[in-house]
């Protein structure tokens, strides 16, 4: 069945919830995001607010957020390699040992998760 088919059979409840569900959008629309961009101030919601950077000795570079409303602790790790790093001739490594560190080998399987 088309859709034009459906909405001739069902126009009647169609028209009503057109015009139940506009009347509800259009009611309280603008006080409503007003309120809710106005409870949130705009420098509260950057994400980059309180970060602290520290490069340690070896040359790597954390960087770490506290947000105490969220009682988990997020491990992300970023290389700055890549495949427009790579020589001629050994195209696909740097894609390989991406796919050693998120699947793992048979000696080293993956641990993801795990303490």
């Amino acid at each position: 069945m088309s859709f034009l088919k459906f909405l001739r059979q069902h126009r009647l409840a169609s028209f009503w919830f057109v015009l139940c569900l506009s009347a509800v959008l259009l009611s309280n629309s603008v006080p409503f995001l007003q309120s809710a961009s106005a409870a949130v101030p705009m420098a509260s919601m950057t994400t980059t607010d309180s970060v602290r950077k520290t490069v340690l000795e070896n040359g790597l570079t954390v960087l770490t957020k506290e947000v105490p409303t969220a009682p988990v602790v997020t491990v992300q790790v970023w290389y700055r390699i890549g495949s427009r790093d790579e020589a001629q001739g050994v195209n696909g490594i740097a894609h390989q040992l991406e796919h050693l560190m998120f699947k793992g080998t048979s000696d080293r399987p993956i641990q993801f998760g795990r303490l």
